[in-house]
């Protein structure tokens, strides 16, 4: 990032002027296709024409299998290719993007659909905001026009000449995707939406950094709807800034899926997507089935805690408490040494492990608790989670912390609640937001930023550990 972006407040960011500037990164367009031999080729005669310069551009047709194999016909850009949809990752739109990612040379990945028009700025517009940020996912914008289709001839000379419009008769209506837009204009342009902003990634078309496309795990290859919802739940995990460029206009050919089959469309994407996102919050019932995504991680170091009986009993009684509170789709990581503890014969009463036997045996039925063999509780924690901390050795748990914390953190937008335990000065519990954390690493260089780094970009705020069912331990701990 060129500076902390506070939340997705862009409005700090800079880019450079349309068509007044030069124009320096590889670009991949990526465009899923199956079944679309009437669409396509329009598509690709648009993308011939396009303001962004041609030697940057790679454009990756990937055939997903359709009754007719993909063949390149008529205009095209001269870096267009077909790739044929990887067999490991199945069928589908999220199947093609991934392998079209995958096939990308680029280092900014622009995902288009094979039934849209782009008009002549559209890469350039979108484009432009990866050179004053890292971290930025740009959203285009497009109107779903139900027209007679123009040949790519006709789409080349227009799009050259910028009159896209004329492509359509004025008396066709051009319906916007009405949802989204009426996010982005309540908010100013999703700069005052807060961390929640990934919502309005619905659809095609959308860019992104290559290496923070990986680092956010790519496309969900199991999801045959709502990928592109479920793709930018996780880049906003990584610290991404949501920005919407009206100039990157589009013409869809045609309804969207959601306008014609709007009810099935919910319906089956409400578990799909509920499983995959914790957030926003109104998509899991209270109590229901075990979530395959938490909405928190807890780590906790098992040997700071059990340096005597007492210690196992506190630690239990916090772990307990937490299985029996209101919030269910939690996860609680305990480090600690498990896998030495079968190794030979050992003495009930006497063994020195002792205390990890105990506390493994009391979780071993709940897989919301989860053993991690080493010392980082954290190590290898599912990306996807939102919100992270560490329960320290002097502070226990109640039944109602974990929904306090998570609810006050969804409401506030912090990515920084801090928590004093006992009559302590200094924060005894620190739960951050993974979305801030993930941006402030980037922002600082450090795998570990600190509390300033972490508020700067989100906000952070101390609260009474009190207030949050967070207590003082009252039995000897290790330091």
């Amino acid at each position: 990032m060129t500076g902390p972006v506070f939340r997705n407040d862009w409005r700090s960011l800079r880019p450079p002027e349309l068509g007044r500037w030069t124009p320096r990164r590889t670009v991949s367009v990526v465009v899923p296709a199956y079944d679309c031999a009437d669409t396509l080729p329009l598509t690709l005669a648009a993308l011939s024409e396009q303001s962004y310069p041609q030697d940057l551009l790679e454009v990756l047709v990937v055939d997903d299998g359709g009754a007719v194999p993909v063949r390149l016909a008529g205009p095209r850009p001269a870096g267009t290719r077909v790739v044929a949809t990887d067999p490991r990752h199945g069928w589908g739109s999220a199947a093609a993007r991934q392998t079209g990612a995958e096939h990308a040379t680029g280092e900014v990945v622009l995902w288009l659909d094979s039934d849209m028009l782009p008009f002549r700025e559209h890469v350039e517009a979108q484009v432009r905001w990866h050179e004053v940020a890292d971290d930025v996912v740009t959203l285009g914008y497009k109107r779903f026009v139900d027209a007679p289709l123009a040949t790519p001839a006709e789409v080349v000379r227009r799009v050259r000449a910028g009159q896209e419009e004329a492509l359509v008769d004025a008396s066709v209506p051009r319906l916007p995707h009405d949802w989204i837009e009426a996010i982005v204009d309540r908010t100013c342009g999703l700069a005052e939406a807060g961390w929640d902003a990934f919502r309005v990634l619905v659809g095609a078309t959308a860019s992104v950094r290559a290496d923070l496309l990986a680092a956010s795990g790519g496309l969900d290859v199991s999801l045959k709807l709502a990928e592109d919802s479920e793709a930018g739940y996780r880049l906003y995990n990584q610290g991404a800034v949501f920005v919407p460029e009206p100039r990157a206009a589009a013409f869809h050919l045609g309804p969207s899926t959601v306008m014609t089959t709007k009810e099935r469309v919910i319906a089956y994407n409400r578990p799909h997507v509920a499983q995959r996102m914790p957030l926003p919050r109104f998509r899991r019932r209270a109590q229901g089935p075990l979530w395959d995504v938490p909405v928190v991680a807890v780590g906790v170091d098992v040997t700071a805690h059990c340096i005597d009986p007492s210690g196992v009993d506190a630690l239990v009684a916090t772990l307990l408490a937490v299985a029996g509170g209101p919030l269910h789709d939690f996860q609680v990581r305990l480090a600690g040494p498990w896998r030495t503890l079968d190794e030979g014969r050992w003495s009930p009463l006497r063994d020195d492990r002792m205390p990890f036997r105990l506390v493994r045996e009391y979780v071993r039925a709940d897989p919301r608790f989860v053993l991690v063999d080493g010392p980082d509780a954290m190590a290898g924690t599912d990306p996807a989670v939102p919100f992270v901390t560490r329960l320290p050795a002097g502070a226990r748990l109640g039944p109602q912390a974990l929904e306090r914390v998570v609810d006050t953190m969804v409401r506030t937008d912090l990515g920084l609640l801090a928590a004093t335990v006992g009559g302590a000065v200094d924060p005894g519990l620190r739960v951050h937001r993974v979305a801030a954390l993930n941006r402030a690493r980037r922002l600082s260089g450090s795998a570990t930023p600190g509390d300033d780094v972490v508020s700067a970009v989100s906000g952070g705020r101390w609260f009474r550990g009190e207030d949050l069912d967070v207590h003082a331990v009252d039995v000897p701990v290790s330091a």
